[in-house]
């Protein structure tokens, strides 16, 4: 048997009720999710005056810095001043003992010299193991 037409839309009229009682628990939900997201940018546009603030002085910092460098660095070879203004540095001292040979280079290769130095001596290495490998029996790979 079919319902009838006011059965019809009385059910009809409970589901619109449930539904919109649905949409309306989201809607509260979304108010506050905004609620919380508004506050967030609130604090995040804060921060980002601040941060923009200190940039600003580190640039003006790092201009200072660098107009001090170049009045350090300016002497009478690079400028007009005369030669008596040129800061005299006293001479380093000489570490270096005579006769005894230096062991080390401070300088750094440059890097293709350096690789090539790394794999002469990774095949030196390579080859030292094969040749201990031999003598042991170990199959070499």
């Amino acid at each position: 048997m079919e319902p009838t037409r006011e059965q019809f839309h009385l059910r009809r009229i409970a589901e619109l009720e449930n539904e919109n009682a649905e949409l309306r628990r989201q809607n509260a939900a979304l108010r506050e999710q905004n609620a919380r997201l508004t506050d967030r940018v609130s604090e995040l546009t804060a921060q980002v005056a601040t941060l923009t603030e200190q940039n600003a002085a580190l640039h003006d910092q790092v201009a200072n810095l660098i107009e001090q460098v170049a009045a350090l660095s300016r002497n009478s070879s690079n400028s007009s001043k005369p030669p008596s203004s040129d800061i005299v540095k006293p001479p380093k001292p000489n570490n270096t003992n005579a006769g005894v040979p230096v062991t080390h280079n401070l300088t750094p290769l440059p890097l293709r010299l350096r690789a090539r130095l790394l794999r002469s001596q990774r095949a030196k290495a390579e080859q030292g193991l094969r040749m201990v490998e031999q003598r042991r029996g170990v199959p070499v790979t």
